[in-house]
């Protein structure tokens, strides 16, 4: 179910899917706090979230339980800035940090990568690395799925909606619940 993003912004479809997904602690809690509609970022950045605590990670790629999982944001752009919003927050036990890199060559010690829009010139680079590091990543742009990210982000008459490449999350080792690909698009790899 895709989730719109802007002033028509239907929480009852939100909520529901998430309660479906099991999910509800960040989007009820972001509803509370919240004094207007949700921004598209806002609506990404609690997806990257939900999407997280639904993926099994390589064994040993997340650390033993209280280790900080690095969510890292590569460039700089409105998605990074977001998600700086999960810091401090939990998942599966681990609290979240949050890095600011730049370039591909700062992923070591990342689990979780978004990759901003004015990145898109680096998507296929970081996407490689970050299959050879057991890293997450998460991508702002159209097509990143299919460029080699895992998760990618798309908006589409005004909702967000979301692309999931499985080749790509078996070769880095993710194991990604159903409860989340029911609600993905799942895309295959493109051809460079």
């Amino acid at each position: 179910m895709p989730f719109r993003c802007g002033r028509r912004i239907d929480w009852g479809a939100i909520v529901g899917t998430l309660v479906l997904a099991g999910s509800s602690f960040l989007f009820a809690a972001a509803a509370h706090a919240l004094s207007g509609p949700p921004s598209e970022y806002q609506i990404k950045t609690a997806m990257v979230f939900t999407m997280a605590k639904f993926v099994e990670w390589p064994a040993g790629g997340l650390g033993g339980e209280g280790t900080p999982l690095a969510l890292c944001a590569l460039g700089i752009g409105p998605f990074g800035q977001a998600v700086e919003n999960l810091r401090g927050k939990s998942i599966k036990g681990h609290p979240i940090i949050v890095r600011q890199i730049f370039r591909t060559g700062e992923i070591d010690g990342c689990q979780i990568l978004v990759i901003n829009d004015s990145q898109r010139r680096q998507v296929r680079a970081a996407a490689e690395r970050a299959q050879q590091h057991g890293v997450l990543t998460i991508g702002d742009m159209r097509g990143f799925a299919k460029a080699g990210g895992v998760v990618g982000f798309v908006v589409q008459e005004g909702k967000v909606r979301f692309e999931i490449n499985l080749e790509a999350a078996q070769r880095s080792g993710f194991m990604i619940s159903s409860r989340v690909l029911r609600l993905a698009k799942i895309v295959r790899e493109e051809e460079q």
